[in-house]
């Protein structure tokens, strides 16, 4: 394959990859302090 094609694969997947770690940590501060206010807070930044 050309490494064009590599390198858009491996920026969607790190891109997919990022979103999901975001919002696994913004949901684990939820569950921890159970504001909404700092969930979104932190989904914004």
């Amino acid at each position: 394959m050309n490494k064009s094609v590599y390198l858009l694969l491996f920026d969607t997947l790190s891109t997919i990859g990022s979103g999901v770690f975001t919002f696994t940590c913004s949901f684990y501060i939820l569950q921890q302090t159970g504001s909404g206010v700092i969930f979104g807070v932190y989904l914004a930044m």
